[in-house]
């Protein structure tokens, strides 16, 4: 850790373009790890540079996606479950342990799936309501067409 590389809270709400804030919000909510601190130096807010990549993935789920920061903190719990058990997956030997860990593995990528299912459900909602919409907005269009031509008609005879 000494060749890391830390930043203060402010410099990594400058380099992701967010506020101070913003960033003990994350904090509080878990969606980024606590800060480290540094001794000697009061009580600064030090952060790991990896995680400028975890705000930035913040906002493109939030910001791209529309996800909610509940979503997203349930995403990276099962990021880093995921991550947990390909590591103990990799470290063991006993094949009787990796079918435990493939279990669970299983187990979470369904938790991901469902949520995926569920947000492409709303969306679908969404869609079709916006979808009636449009067809309604064309029904009213036309009609309008319709009565500007009659109505040029009766003007034009005159």
């Amino acid at each position: 850790m000494a060749d890391e590389q830390l930043l203060h809270i402010g410099e990594l709400a400058a380099e992701c373009q967010t506020t101070t804030r913003t960033l003990r919000y994350y904090e509080a909510l878990g969606l980024i790890g606590p800060p480290l601190r540094a001794r000697g130096q009061g009580s600064f807010r030090l952060y790991r540079a990896e995680t400028i990549g975890r705000i930035r993935q913040i906002q493109e789920l939030k910001d791209l996606l529309g996800w909610s920061l509940d979503d997203i903190r349930m995403h990276f719990q099962v990021e880093d479950e995921a991550k947990r058990l390909r590591e103990a997956f990799h470290r063991t030997t006993s094949i009787i342990e990796k079918k435990q860990i493939l279990s669970e593995a299983q187990k979470f990528a369904e938790r991901q799936r469902q949520m995926i299912a569920e947000r492409q459900i709303r969306l679908a909602a969404m869609d079709e309501e916006l979808r009636l919409k449009l067809d309604r907005y064309k029904e009213i269009e036309a009609s309008l067409n319709q009565a500007d031509a009659g109505y040029g008609l009766k003007e034009r005879s005159r």
